[in-house]
């Protein structure tokens, strides 16, 4: 059963309140990437994968979220261009 957007509204709120710093709540970001792109709150989605990202750019885990996010929104070649990514990153 998927939680509510209203949910991990609440989740993230709480969860970045106890974080200690920008980078552990940057860590957070796959997590709640993928509880977003589960409920179809793609932009919300976006934003968390980014800030992920941001911290850890060789992270085969989040180019290939990033990758699924991008193909629910019918951007293709964005998604193949992470789908590339995550591959290089996880054989490299």
């Amino acid at each position: 059963m998927n939680r509510s957007f209203k949910d991990i509204d609440k989740s993230l709120s709480e969860s970045m309140t106890k974080s200690k710093s920008e980078t552990e709540r940057s860590l957070r970001g796959l997590n709640f990437g993928r509880l977003y792109l589960k409920n179809n709150e793609l932009d919300s989605a976006l934003k968390s994968v980014n800030s992920y990202l941001n911290v850890k750019p060789n992270s085969s885990d989040g180019h290939k979220l990033l990758a699924q996010i991008y193909e629910a929104m019918g951007d293709n070649d964005r998604a193949v261009i992470n789908y590339r990514k995550s591959l290089d990153f996880k054989i490299g």
